[in-house]
């Protein structure tokens, strides 16, 4: 197909299209909006794994596309830039894509994902890890190929909230031109897409807090995943990590250790002026059970966590708290998430009571 934009907007608006496939799944579950005001392109295979395999339970939404047989047709570059990302700017829902060039056979199969053969490209709706919806591009049927069209059938298949109280957010919305973390008070969950802590604290704690409260401070979300690929000591993620201000080198009194993931702060002015860590504590044999050795909570760190120190919460220090054993894994005898949150939901709760209602 020649580059012809002229073209391809005739086509938007007459007979190019998207067309869905025969059975119609339940509305998918969006309850994170953005604020990074276009797509997230996913530059890597893994970022799509831990992307389509994540536990949070949200929907979502991809774009793929065939960079190779891109070249010189404005079939994916006009659905991007006349659809897509308009679709995100106005209505501040979350969109990726990925270039299937970078697939594997393997990983294309395991979420049902087509490999392209052509320059059109190929619109999925995903819900926990599985595919729900495919739209192929043709030019035959009616369908969501221009903007009016999408955001029509978007209302059909998304279940979001009328307003957003927690919002995806990049490195360049936070220290960019605009340095919204210089904001006069910001409230920020850090998470990486691939942590289990993080995929078990935003759907059994975040979404339904904000759904049965009025926040009046949003929750803004940066999600670190691209710069783990080296792990976490590599030097993408231990910029970022400081960046944040997540660990104890870059923020003394409310870092932690090397820095971890989740971890939700309350700036002021771009200076963290509080914090909590969920999760990330360790254990060390105690007789036949265990007890929590390293932890954000200390007695020393409690003078510090306005948010907690005279609060009602019941516990407040965990260092040294007794964990039984059938509490923890049976492999590596980690703290189970359902036992741990049992200390850690009250003070999350207690944080966000403080800082978002």
């Amino acid at each position: 197909m020649k580059n012809n934009k002229t073209l391809f907007l005739g086509i938007l608006l007459a007979v190019s299209t998207l067309s869905g496939c025969a059975t119609t799944p339940s509305k998918i579950n969006i309850n994170i909006g953005s604020k990074i005001g276009q797509i997230t392109d996913l530059k890597r295979e893994v970022d799509l794994s831990a992307l389509l395999s994540s536990e949070i339970k949200e929907g979502v939404l991809l774009a793929v596309y065939s960079k190779s047989l891109s070249s010189g047709c404005s079939c994916w570059t006009g659905f991007r830039e006349e659809v897509i990302n308009k679709y995100v700017r106005n209505k501040n829902v979350p969109i990726y894509s990925v270039d299937t060039d970078k697939l594997s056979d393997s990983v294309l199969k395991k979420f049902g994902i087509s490999r392209l053969t052509s320059s059109s490209p190929m619109f999925y709706i995903f819900q926990n890890g599985k595919r729900q919806k495919l739209y192929k591009y043709t030019e035959s049927q009616s369908g969501i190929f221009s903007y009016e069209k999408f955001v029509k059938e978007m209302d059909k298949m998304l279940n979001k909230p009328e307003k957003f109280s927690m919002f995806y957010v990049d490195e360049e919305y936070l220290f960019g031109s605009e340095k919204h973390i210089n904001d006069e008070k910001t409230v920020l969950l850090t998470e990486r897409n691939a942590c289990l802590d993080c995929s078990y604290l935003i759907p059994n704690f975040l979404v339904p807090f904000t759904s049965k409260n009025t926040l009046k401070k949003e929750i803004l979300i940066m999600d670190i995943q691209s710069y783990n690929w080296n792990g976490n000591n590599g030097e993408d993620y231990t910029s970022i990590i400081s960046k944040l201000k997540l660990s104890e080198a870059s923020e003394p009194t409310y870092g932690f250790g090397r820095g971890f993931v989740p971890t939700i702060q309350y700036y002021e002015n771009g200076q963290v002026k509080d914090a909590a860590v969920t999760f990330n504590d360790s254990l060390i044999k105690n007789g036949d059970n265990y007890k929590v050795d390293s932890t954000y909570y200390t007695e020393e760190r409690l003078a510090n966590l306005n948010f907690l120190k005279d609060s009602n919460v019941e516990t407040k220090v965990l260092k040294g708290i007794d964990v039984p054993n059938e509490d923890t894994d049976s492999k590596y005898h980690f703290w189970s998430h359902e036992a741990a949150f049992k200390y850690h939901s009250p003070i999350l709760e207690q944080f966000l009571k403080t800082y978002c209602l």
